[in-house]
């Protein structure tokens, strides 16, 4: 858990409505449409009191209705003084971005149908086939954003080479060695280590936060001085990111000890593939029994209710596809090897 002060999220707030305004995906004249979780996501609080503050017309549709309801949201002319008559900023994380960009495309939507300037993306890394299906669907280029919760006021934007800058009046990022943690030379990979700045972290200042997020600073030939890196490479533990939500693999384990039917302790892979329509999450674990069909399909169902991330709102809202696949014993060549807590299971 992290805590802050009313004036610390009055001033990421401030400071993200000068940013929209300086590089122009906020201000009077724009209409922004938010699909983040305002339940669930600091950035989603931050940016709609953001966009409010910089004069924005502000629709933050969280991730409720379908993709055809958001479209339209996109394509709808409004005739609101001063403003776009469309939609022009966009912000959504990853998965519900691959989702609705393949909608558009599906239903034969041009970029010219659109009014869309901007498209903002976070909380999940953006890969290259994601900005080339963004560039397709709308015309625009994706900018990325880099930050976490922990960290919030210190980030990093995508420039026009689709390379990561860090504002660096917020705090300090080093690379470090994974192993020795002593600094790695330029060009390296090396953990993403962030110290933050008085007064954006007064309350609960962050000294040397480890992030786990493997990176590599280089030379962008955008011409910015700032501190770049190309993206975020890995991470040095098997945390994964369904949706805009982390989940890491001690808890799955501890779900599927439960099932008898599979190899015990469990032995199970996860990862995500992003296909034609929508982003997978493809879950292999092995199974110790031979099964009918008709066992197999039951055992698979009640795996899939247990897994924690069942309940992600990615998955609820139907833009994230889980997949769940039963696999013979010793079959996964790199699984996760979950280390039983306590008494073996029953």
């Amino acid at each position: 858990m992290f805590f802050l002060t009313s004036q610390e999220f009055e001033r990421f707030t401030s400071l993200q409505a000068i940013a929209g305004m300086v590089y122009d995906f906020l201000g009077p004249a724009h209409i922004v449409q938010l699909h983040l979780p305002a339940d669930l996501s600091i950035a989603a609080k931050i940016l709609t009191q953001a966009a409010n503050k910089s004069g924005a017309l502000t629709l933050p549709m969280g991730l409720v209705g379908d993709l055809d309801e958001s479209l339209d949201s996109l394509l709808q002319k409004r005739d609101v003084p001063g403003k776009f008559r469309q939609v022009s900023a966009l912000f959504a994380a990853p998965g519900y971005l691959w989702a609705l960009a393949s909608r558009s495309l599906q239903r034969g939507l041009r970029p010219e149908d659109f009014g869309i300037k901007n498209i903002s993306s976070g909380g999940a890394k953006v890969s290259r086939d994601l900005r080339a299906l963004v560039t397709k669907a709308w015309g625009v280029t994706l900018r990325e954003g880099y930050s976490m919760a922990e960290m919030v006021s210190t980030g990093a934007y995508s420039c026009d080479e689709g390379n990561l800058h860090f504002l660096e009046y917020s705090g300090i990022l080093e690379v470090l060695d994974p192993v020795t943690r002593e600094p790695v030379k330029f060009g390296d990979v090396g953990v993403a280590v962030f110290t933050s700045f008085y007064p954006d972290r007064e309350l609960m200042p962050i000294l040397r936060y480890w992030t786990r997020d493997l990176v590599r600073l280089i030379a962008c030939p955008c011409g910015q001085i700032t501190v770049a890196i190309e993206e975020v490479i890995g991470r040095t533990d098997h945390m994964m990111i369904v949706g805009g939500q982390n989940f890491y693999p001690q808890p799955i384990g501890d779900v599927l000890t439960a099932f008898s039917e599979l190899v015990q302790p469990p032995r199970f892979h996860i990862r995500n593939e992003e296909r034609t329509t929508m982003l997978h999450t493809i879950v292999e674990i092995e199974c110790a029994t031979t099964l009918t069909e008709a066992a197999r399909a039951e055992l698979v169902e009640k795996i899939r209710l247990a897994l924690p991330f069942s309940g992600a709102m990615h998955i609820q809202l139907g833009v994230v596809q889980c997949e769940i696949h039963l696999m013979s014993p010793g079959s996964i060549a790199a699984p996760f090897r979950y280390k039983l807590q306590g008494p073996t299971p029953v």
